[in-house]
This record gives C-alpha cells, sequence and structure tokens, in this order.
C-alpha cells in the first residue's frame, strides 16, 4: 500500500516467503479491503462525468491529430549501400596508406642493400689486386 519504508517492505516480502500463512492472512485481509470499499463506494451522478469531459475536452478546442507512423523504421537499402560504400572507401585508403608506407620503407631498405652489396664489391675487387 506504500505506507512502509523500502527495507520494511523487504522484511514483510521474507516473511512472506518465508511463511505460507501469514501470506494467506495477507492475502484475505487485502480481499476484505477490497470488499469493504466496494460495498461502501457511491456512485458520481451522470452531471460529473458530463462536467469533467467539459473541462478536460472542451468543445471549442480542437484536439490535433497526431499521426502515430510518422516515417518507416526499415531503412532504405540504398542507404546501406552507400553506407557499405563509404565503410569499403575508408578501408581502401587506410590500406592504400599502408601498403604505400611499406613499399618506401622496403625500397629505401633495398636501395641500402644494393649499396652495401656494391661496396663489398669494390671492396672484393681491392683485395683481389692486392692479392696479385
Amino acid at each position: 500500500m506504500g505506507i512502509t519504508s523500502p527495507e520494511e517492505t523487504h522484511v514483510v516480502e521474507e516473511h512472506l516467503k518465508q511463511f505460507p500463512d501469514l501470506k494467506q492472512e495477507l492475502n484475505d485481509m487485502e480481499m476484505s479491503l477490497e470488499k469493504y470499499a466496494q460495498s461502501n463506494s457511491v456512485q458520481p451522478s451522470p452531471s460529473v462525468k458530463e462536467k469533467l469531459f467539459k473541462h478536460v475536452f472542451p468543445e471549442n478546442e480542437i484536439a490535433p491529430v497526431i499521426s502515430i507512423n510518422k516515417g518507416s523504421t526499415v531503412i532504405p537499402f540504398y542507404k546501406l549501400i552507400a553506407a557499405a560504400s563509404l565503410l569499403l572507401l575508408i578501408g581502401s585508403i587506410v590500406l592504400n596508406y599502408s601498403f604505400y608506407q611499406k613499399y618506401h620503407r622496403t625500397d629505401n631498405e633495398l636501395q641500402l642493400a644494393q649499396q652495401k652489396i656494391e661496396q663489398a664489391q669494390k671492396y672484393n675487387q681491392a683485395m683481389s689486386q692486392d692479392l696479385d
């Protein structure tokens, strides 16, 4: 009923789980309260309903019509194709840049290796001339 604190509610719920008789008694009490409220209820006069509706929905005021289906939640196929193409383009750019960097690094390493080979060949020629 909302008259207990959260801690008290938790304790009561735990006791109800432990003791089925207590739970049955609580259900019986709730049913008794419901029957008492129903037996002592008073029907409002028909004019109350009419006054209430006039207050909530004035006749001179036209309520706007709101469409529930403003748009489709389905994404059109061409948007999916465009998104996939964009992702592929970005992936291609990244891979091209990566391969370009590797190409230049490998090319530089190749030039260094060729220079070392030339130096080694010159050294070998000089050594062979000294031996002759």
